[in-house]
């Protein structure tokens, strides 16, 4: 379950947010409701993903996903702990209210997707 929610979060970072006019978004667990917009985000060369408070295996994954990005795409993305200025951030967050492998997604302006799952 963690490698799932941090691949997700990678990947809804990095993925255009999907057109109104399309009703497929590939999300598994098929969430219960959701509202489908529309944005972009053009990333940087060169940037960080920053994690805080993440067990050994989550930052493995991070560390995984930053070697596959840069082969599939030539940027240059580090894996780096606890730096505020990065340009992406992994947390860990839970809620003790979701059901079991339940999980929200939120997105605001900018790029700042939170996700949160009843566990990690």
């Amino acid at each position: 379950m963690q490698s799932k929610l941090i691949r997700l979060l990678l990947l809804a970072l990095l993925l255009p947010l999907q057109g109104a006019a399309q009703t497929f978004v590939n999300l598994t667990p098929r969430p219960k409701t959701m509202t489908v917009a529309s944005g972009s985000v053009t990333l940087p060369t060169d940037f960080k993903i920053s994690s805080d408070g993440l067990d050994d295996e989550m930052k493995a994954e991070i560390n995984r996903f930053a070697a596959d990005f840069n082969a599939a795409t030539g940027y240059t993305v580090s894996a780096v702990e606890n730096d505020a200025e990065a340009l992406m951030k992994v947390t860990l967050a839970t809620r003790d209210d979701l059901r079991e492998d339940g999980y929200t997604i939120s997105s605001t302006d900018g790029v700042s997707i939170q996700i949160t799952a009843k566990t990690a």
